[in-house]
């Protein structure tokens, strides 16, 4: 079992100038968030190149990034396939299975503007032909080998909680 999210393809950056939303000239920021395990990491990466998906941030939040910091958290429905999550698993359901998620930021999706004119159909196929190749990854893997790995420690807010502010959880493979 694994999962494949999708939110916001194809979407174009644009920024606020004077009042008025208008265009950047570049591709909005998006991020394709990945479990903790070298042979997804590696494939995503891969496909992301290979697929010429511009502007695009491959996380995997449950590992340090590449100076020790935090990584982004999957803040889309994708988070159902972690461990953990910052909305706690009495909310959402904890499956910890191989995932692919991606999201970019809905900002032009929530203007009264979005029209089909704000979007960009190299970026859109670009994302679509990347999230096709690791499904087909997910559907031919030994789920053995790319089983999630945690690492040492991994810490997981949870806001709004009167718990205390981030859990703790090591791996216990």
């Amino acid at each position: 079992m694994g999962v494949v999210q999708l939110d916001h393809l194809g979407e174009l950056d644009y920024s606020e100038v004077d009042g008025h939303v208008e265009a950047t000239g570049l591709n909005e920021q998006s991020y394709l968030w990945v479990r903790n395990n070298p042979l997804h990491i590696d494939a995503t990466i891969t496909a992301v190149k290979s697929h010429g998906w511009r502007r695009a941030q491959v996380v995997a939040p449950e590992r340090p990034g590449i100076h020790g910091g935090r990584q982004e958290l999957c803040w889309g429905i994708g988070v159902n396939a972690s461990r953990s999550t910052p909305y706690g698993c009495d909310v959402w359901h904890c499956l910890d299975v191989p995932a692919f998620g991606l999201g970019g930021f809905p900002g032009n999706y929530y203007t009264i503007h979005s029209g089909i004119d704000r979007w960009d159909v190299r970026q859109f196929l670009a994302q679509t032909a990347t999230m096709t190749e690791l499904t087909g990854f997910l559907m031919t893997a030994d789920l053995k080998k790319i089983r999630p790995k945690l690492g040492e420690r991994y810490a997981v807010c949870r806001p709004g909680r009167r718990s205390p502010a981030c859990l703790a959880i090591a791996d216990p493979a």
